[in-house]
């Protein structure tokens, strides 16, 4: 009915630090990195609040990749949800446009 019932949120820690380039196109610093949970810590409690539901987001494909091998590393069984990429959609309907950031 259009209201949010539940969100997650966290980051991880990677195994290795990021570089210049990802701090400054996601924001995101080491220094923030370095108290975050590791993927191994958090990966069972994304699974469980994924559950079986399709997953919806602006080039989710990108991250379903990254659930994806996290699952296989982890000994996990692999992640099986659906998903709608909403930049495929946006690729679809708008082809004209020079670019389709979520914005």
């Amino acid at each position: 009915n259009g209201h949010i019932t539940d969100r997650f949120s966290t980051l991880i820690r990677p195994e290795e630090k990021i570089d210049a380039f990802i701090e400054n196109l996601t924001g995101i610093t080491n220094d923030m990195l370095s108290t975050a949970p590791s993927v191994e810590t958090v990966l069972p409690r994304i699974l469980s609040f994924l559950g079986d539901y399709i997953l919806v987001g602006h080039n989710v494909s990108f991250d379903v990749n990254f659930l994806y091998d996290a699952c296989v590393n982890q000994e996990q069984p692999p992640l099986k949800n659906d998903f709608i990429d909403t930049m495929r959609i946006s690729r679809k309907l708008y082809p004209d446009l020079a670019h389709h950031r979520l914005q």
